[in-house]
């Protein structure tokens, strides 16, 4: 369940990382059809389709949801994570 913090922080991170696990995005940063972008900017959301501070309160803060994302990248925890 989605009020659950884990759990949506491993949804959040899955929906990010899905277009790397299926070969098409090398990185976060190199698609543009995320949201990863504009939650980790200081640029505004224009499309005010995102309720970033309330994304980035659920994992502690734009630093900490950076760090989240980081732990898996390359690591045994993100394979396992994506193989689900």
């Amino acid at each position: 369940h989605l009020s659950d913090d884990g759990y949506y922080r491993n949804c959040i991170r899955y929906l990010h990382f899905n277009p790397i696990k299926h070969g098409v995005a090398y990185d976060l940063s190199s698609y543009d059809w995320t949201s990863y972008q504009i939650l980790t900017s200081e640029l505004p959301d224009e499309s005010n389709l995102l309720a970033r501070d309330r994304v980035l309160a659920r994992f502690g803060g734009l630093d900490k949801f950076k760090q989240f994302h980081q732990a898996g990248r390359g690591g045994f925890e993100l394979a396992e994570f994506l193989e689900i």
